[in-house]
């Protein structure tokens, strides 16, 4: 074996071991690593879903025990008894003729909200009740705040307002009132004979206890109170008294207008300004430069087919060219030429300056003006602009702004 060969050889093998190191760590290192990584996020994420459920599962717990507070006996007969009793009482407090007040046969079981195998009842039940009245707006509304503000888990679900009598213009005529009354009666709540809503019996028990160890009293009912402000809806900012004020078999009355504070001055019509026809320099495209001569051609697609020419001289008529409608009542700008190279024109729009390559349109150049080249551009290509021409243009538009110059007048074209 020559030295060429013995180094080949030891080559090739230098080559295997490291092709073989390399799959070694690759399948003994990176592979599970990536695994151990991708097993620890699954366990992050089956985590937090742990997490989440238990923090609901503790958010729920305490709702159900406020919604005990609130509820009505478990039992469909003694919620029904006590609650006919509350709606006699709340609604005669307001003033008005309670008729009649019918409590649903039967109570209907609640399922679950998400379906759960071999469950198909929560144990909760949803009682009705049938309550016709007579009186007038105002005590329909104190009926309804008072009936909003007791910690009862209820709801009116329909409600239905006539007139009792034919005299619309009588301000206390009489309304039959007909509701239907949701109550929820919460599974293992206990019976709270003679006690009101939202009050737990378990605190009197501390009264007394606190009582027998000559402790201050009351305590029990302080956390009572404090446990019934959780159970009492939310003050809004709404005004319920004031519904009475409106009549409601009257629609919406238009507000009629202040006329000694109306001023009657006809104010001078003001024309709208001028739409453009159509984005046109979409359809300018610069087609051919003769940088030798200094001149271009452009094609405006959007009204004709024949080329337009310009050029960087200024006595030969091609110096500005006028980007507007073909009846000239929209004018998108006047341009003037600065210089024409081998691929790129050099065009003027009032005191800035644009680059406009071969075979690009006129809307890619000017960009609505955003596209104007700096001052380190322009000493780059040796470059400056008619600070004069720009002047006398910029000028000519303030006296447009103040109408001294219809845009249609515009000069341009084949212009200087």
């Amino acid at each position: 074996m020559n030295p060429r060969e013995r180094t080949l050889l030891f080559a090739l093998i230098a080559v295997l071991v490291l092709g073989v190191g390399v799959l070694g760590t690759y399948y003994w290192f990176v592979v599970p690593l990536k695994n151990y990584n991708l097993k620890i996020a699954a366990m992050k994420d089956e985590n937090l879903k742990q997490k989440m459920m238990v923090e609901d599962f503790n958010s729920g717990k305490k709702k159900l025990a406020i919604a005990r507070l609130k509820s009505l006996p478990a039992t469909p007969n003694e919620a029904s008894s006590e609650y006919v009793s509350y709606l006699h009482s709340v609604l005669g407090e307001s003033g008005l003729k309670v008729e009649e007040v019918t409590p649903a046969q039967n109570a209907v079981d609640l399922k679950p909200v998400t379906n759960i195998p071999g469950i198909k009842t929560v144990g909760h039940k949803v009682l009705s009740f049938q309550v016709k009245s007579r009186g007038t707006m105002a005590q329909v509304v104190d009926a309804l705040e008072d009936m909003r503000r007791t910690p009862y888990e209820h709801r009116i679900k329909s409600l239905n307002i006539d007139r009792a009598e034919n005299s619309p213009k009588d301000e206390n005529a009489k309304l039959i009132i007909v509701m239907i009354i949701e109550t929820l009666l919460v599974a293992k709540t206990d019976n709270k004979a003679g006690m009101p809503p939202g009050v737990d019996v378990k605190f009197m028990f501390m009264d007394g206890l606190m009582g027998h160890m000559n402790a201050p009293v009351g305590l029990g009912q302080t956390v009572a109170t404090l446990v019934l402000r959780q159970s009492t809806p939310v003050e809004t900012d709404r005004k319920y008294a004031q519904i009475a004020s409106r009549n409601m078999f009257v629609g919406k009355l238009p507000k009629l207008p202040d006329i000694t504070e109306t001023k009657w001055i006809k104010e001078p019509y003001v024309a709208p300004p001028p739409q453009p026809p159509g984005p046109i320099p979409r359809f300018i495209r610069l087609t051919s430069i003769e940088p030798a001569r200094q001149e271009a051609q452009y094609l405006n697609l959007f009204y004709r087919k024949d080329e337009r020419k310009i050029s960087a001289k200024e006595n030969s008529g091609y110096n500005t060219f006028l980007i507007a409608s073909d009846d000239l009542n929209y004018v998108f700008f006047l341009g003037k030429v600065l210089r024409v190279d081998n691929r790129d024109v050099f065009y003027q729009v009032k005191d800035k300056v644009f680059r406009w390559h071969v075979g690009d349109t006129l809307d890619s150049s000017y960009g609505e003006g955003a596209n104007f080249l700096s001052i380190v551009v322009l000493d780059e290509f040796d470059l400056e602009p008619d600070m004069v021409w720009g002047k006398k243009e910029l000028e000519k538009e303030k006296e447009k702004a103040k109408g001294g110059i219809p845009k249609k007048n515009v000069k341009g074209g084949k212009g200087k």
